[in-house]
């Protein structure tokens, strides 16, 4: 009894070793990083909760900036003045913004932006939702929004990455969009 209790206890520690030394535990890292973000995977696109809340913000004076790859980049205003209007209503609005469409019309990319009170000012409970080609598997994907036009010429600006990875959605802050001169320009 004692030699078997012995030689399991080897084997154990044996294989432990081979584990480590094999570095076997890699296989059980997460592929992508993982934050808790604004961000969250919905039925068509990507909903960003509560952005850029900035005291001066208004979705007319913000820009977005959406990477598919690298060779797929969108940027330009998340609302123009005539959708600023109606997200400034002083109830709650929603308007949807037609950004691009694929040559072949098999999809829209569209912004969905919920201004929740009506104030026209990105806040608490309003969200934008992005929405385009289809999610792929294993793609990193990068979102931006920007605030241009706080007082002296400010702005604020964030940032995520996003991928999808056997049906779970991984999401962090990154910074890799900003370049000399920052997309926003």
């Amino acid at each position: 009894m004692i030699v078997m209790t012995l030689a399991m206890v080897l084997i154990l520690i044996v294989a432990g070793n081979l584990f480590q030394l094999l570095n076997l535990g890699r296989y059980f890292e997460a592929p992508y990083p993982s934050e808790t973000t604004s961000l969250s995977l919905v039925d068509n696109g990507i909903r960003w909760d509560n952005p850029i809340m900035f005291q001066e913000a208004s979705y007319n004076k913000s820009e977005f900036y959406w990477k598919y790859t690298s060779d797929w980049t969108l940027s330009g205003p998340v609302a123009v003045d005539h959708e600023q209007v109606q997200l400034s209503s002083g109830s709650s609005a929603t308007v949807i913004r037609t950004v691009a469409r694929a040559a072949d019309l098999s999809y829209w990319v569209n912004l969905t932006i919920c201004d929740s009170t009506g104030d026209g000012i990105p806040g608490d409970g309003d969200y934008i939702i992005f929405t385009g080609p289809p999610l792929q598997s294993d793609t990193v994907y990068t979102v931006a929004l920007a605030y241009l036009g706080g007082t002296g010429g400010g702005t604020a600006c964030s940032e995520y990455s996003y991928a999808i990875h056997d049906g779970k959605f991984y999401s962090w802050w990154s910074d890799t969009a900003r370049t000399a001169p920052p997309w926003w320009y």
